[in-house]
């Protein structure tokens, strides 16, 4: 659990009147808040993206990339590569939908051996 409250102003701007079991209170409510955004921030880290993909090679350059899951990202995440290169493809992802339906290359990089591995990042 965090100690961190999410207003910590909050706390000075209470009367000292106001009963210590109070204070108390919403101490522990603003804990509670601060908590549950990091949880929603990490449940939404969680279902964003996710897309899957798998690169071809032909001739010593990317030859295409074939999506096989879109994921579900807000707006469209970067791509790169990794694996053996002399120069490193570059590419794009097409969304519709929040969905990354494909994958366009801009530059196809050269001496690519092996199969690369597809990388979507936001």
């Amino acid at each position: 659990m965090s100690t961190q409250p999410v207003n910590q102003q909050f706390h000075a701007q209470l009367p000292d009147s106001v009963h210590p079991a109070l204070h108390i209170a919403i101490r522990n409510l603003e804990q509670l808040v601060y908590d549950l955004q990091g949880g929603i921030k990490t449940l939404q880290q969680q279902l964003l993206g996710g897309a899957v993909a798998t690169a071809t090679v032909a001739s010593g350059s990317l030859a295409g990339v074939s999506v096989q899951n879109g994921g579900y990202y807000l707006t469209a995440p970067a791509v790169s590569f990794s694996g053996s290169f002399a120069t490193t493809p570059v590419a794009h992802a097409v969304l519709t939908g929040n969905r990354v339906t494909s994958v366009v290359i801009d530059d196809p990089g050269t001496g690519v051996s092996g199969t690369p591995t597809v990388i979507f990042t936001v």
